[in-house]
């Protein structure tokens, strides 16, 4: 009898074993959940920025090609009407407020495409001074740039259609080549179609004469979105295939100086989910003094507007990053130049997983301000997320 009971106690486990296995069981789980998430993080990290390193080096080879890195602005005109010292145009636009000059334009055009035909004096460029590169056997209205493929010259006002491109528009542009599939589908992009070896001509869309570049660097076609609806792609980060925000590029315009205004949002998600405020972020390229108060009546000048002493705007992220903190104090130090990571180069700037691109400047900042929106953020200037760079 004493035996039968030995055997029946040791057949199963007490209830109190099984919860102590379920503890042992949880608190392992709890330990290894954290690790397996962290991996898929830093794997997904480690990918995306391989892909701002191949990025960077499609950059590189179009410096190669044209001696210029592309310009992280330009305004693209159908008819080839620009006005040289035009200032400073702000178009009206629900989110996109950069600040854009068309002298920028009129130079990488020049020494992009020597050979396409531009004006300087605000008027349209002669069809028969453009020729017939159209290839119908005629010069007539056929023969613009057509730099977003819907086969129109003008807008629905009659005018001559105008195109804005800011900084992550720039990226996939000058990389990617012309929108392909905009006018057809927005929501279903075929993705970039380089641009026309006709040196004249470089938006010919058609399969006539000389042929077609490749792109630099292949976007995938479900990485593509048109957030402002303007008909141009932006590149979407690897780690966040959505639309709170694309690969940000700067160029420092061969050492010039970085535009901070050349990607300016109307707003961007802060920390807390709301819509971050609009920061005063040093701008240390010379605004003229005919700078419109309206239609952007946030913008603050201080300043001379020398590059001793330049002046601030209302402008929130994204910004190139700099050396030293971009709050120096009002009224600015004279003498005070902000110096830019990649100061010769250019800057490439990936959102975070968690919100967007933050308040750029110095990371980490040196003063106050939240900046857990810059944490996690990816570079071409850091090996490792912002956080753990320390720049």
């Amino acid at each position: 009898m004493i035996s039968a009971r030995r055997t029946r106690k040791t057949d199963g486990f007490t209830l109190i074993e099984l919860l102590v296995v379920l503890v042992i069981i949880g608190i392992l789980m709890g330990l290894l959940v954290p690790v397996i998430a962290g991996a898929f993080r830093r794997g997904k990290e480690a990918a995306e920025l391989a892909e701002i390193t191949n990025l960077a080096g499609a950059l590189q080879k179009f410096k190669d090609r044209f001696g210029v890195y592309p310009p992280s602005q330009i305004v693209l005109r159908e008819d080839g009407a620009y006005t040289a010292n035009l200032g400073p145009i702000v178009p009206s636009s629900g989110q996109d407020t950069a600040v854009f000059v068309e002298d920028i334009s009129i130079q990488y055009i020049r020494r992009i495409w020597p050979q396409m035909v531009v004006s300087t004096s605000g008027t349209a460029v002669p069809f028969a001074t453009i020729g017939d590169i159209s290839g119908d056997g005629r010069v007539d209205g056929n023969d613009f740039y057509d730099w977003n493929g819907d086969g129109q010259r003008n807008d629905s006002s009659g005018n001559a259609q105008v195109h804005y491109l800011q900084a992550d528009e720039c990226l996939v542009f000058f990389l990617g080549g012309l929108p392909v599939g905009q006018t057809s589908d927005p929501q279903d992009p075929a993705g970039c179609g380089g641009f026309s070896k006709v040196p004249q001509w470089p938006s010919q869309r058609s399969s006539a004469g000389a042929g077609r570049d490749v792109p630099f660097f292949e976007m995938p076609s479900d990485r593509l979105a048109d957030r402002d609806g303007d008909g141009f792609w932006e590149f979407l980060p690897f780690r966040k295939p959505s639309l709170a925000g694309a690969y940000a590029y700067f160029s420092s315009y061969d050492g010039i100086g970085y535009r901070p205004d050349d990607l300016n949002l109307a707003n961007e998600p802060d920390p807390n989910g709301s819509a971050m405020q609009t920061m005063n972020m040093l701008v240390n390229w010379a605004i003229p003094s005919a700078y419109p108060v309206s239609p952007w009546p946030t913008g603050t000048r201080l300043g001379s507007g020398t590059l001793a002493a330049p002046y601030y705007l209302e402008s929130p992220g994204p910004n190139p990053y700099t050396v030293g903190s971009p709050y120096p104090g009002t009224p600015i130090p004279t003498g005070f130049v902000v110096r830019y990571h990649k100061p010769d180069g250019f800057q490439i700037i990936s959102p975070g997983t968690g919100v967007g691109y933050g308040h750029g400047g110095q990371f980490p900042l040196a003063d106050a301000l939240d900046n857990r929106d810059d944490n996690d953020n990816l570079t071409n200037f850091s090996g490792a997320p912002l956080q753990e760079g320390r720049l």
